[in-house]
């Protein structure tokens, strides 16, 4: 499934669309790790580092992509250096993410405070959590293409393992709800063939949760029983 298009009005106003003048990159983190631009072919993630691709997912998503402290980025990036050697490591990685990504995508306030500018860099992840409390739940469920950040794993950061859970679980939570909400809707006005397509992509979803099982092993049910 696509991203879908959306403008800054349905997105509240905290990420402008693709394709819209301020934002060029996608930073795409459901279902893949991956960086594209409006342009094809001009950009590729796999010339990103996995540390500095994550770095750029976690600027991004944490918070809602709020200005973050540097030495609270270096303490998950770089556990294992020193204060003088961990700046440098950031300093670096930044320095190559504006390269990567633009200088305009990477912002800052004062010396020690940096974040992602949502208007340069547009990301599926913050962009199906407003869709969902928009009750946009259509749109939130084709944002959702897998899991957040699949693949990505950093194990000399071991914090930063252990904060990628969380928005795992958490995304994964809101686009199941939008889903299980979906077919609740269609059953509500007796389109059962659509509730149904919702409750499977429900299963597709989450398929070890309880409620969105029974959801659709309720609407088969009903599905297959005549005049229902």
């Amino acid at each position: 499934m696509g991203t879908p298009s959306l403008t800054p009005a349905e997105t509240g106003g905290i990420v402008a669309a693709p394709g819209s003048p301020r934002a060029m990159l996608q930073l795409l983190t459901l279902g893949r790790s991956d960086v594209v631009s409006d342009s094809p072919g001009e950009l590729a993630s796999h010339t990103m580092q996995p540390k500095r691709l994550a770095l750029l997912a976690f600027l991004a998503v944490d918070a809602g992509g709020a200005f973050h402290r540097r030495d609270t980025v270096m303490a998950m990036f770089w556990p294992e250096l020193d204060d003088a050697h961990a700046r440098a490591a950031l300093r670096k990685a930044l320095h190559h993410l504006r390269r990567s990504v633009g200088e305009s995508a990477i912002a800052t306030r004062g010396d020690e405070e940096v974040r992602v500018d949502p208007n340069v860099l547009w990301c599926d992840a913050r962009v199906l959590e407003v869709l969902a409390a928009e009750g946009k739940h259509a749109d939130a469920v084709a944002l959702y293409e897998g899991d957040f950040l699949p693949g990505l794993h950093l194990p000399d950061a071991p914090d930063f393992e252990r904060w990628a859970d969380e928005p795992r679980q958490r995304l994964r939570a809101i686009a199941l709800g939008s889903a299980i909400e979906l077919a609740r809707e269609a059953r509500e006005t007796r389109s059962l063939g659509a509730a149904l397509r919702w409750a499977r992509r429900a299963v597709e979803i989450a398929p070890l949760d309880e409620g969105a099982n029974r959801c659709r092993v309720r609407l088969s049910a009903v599905h297959r029983t005549p005049g229902a």
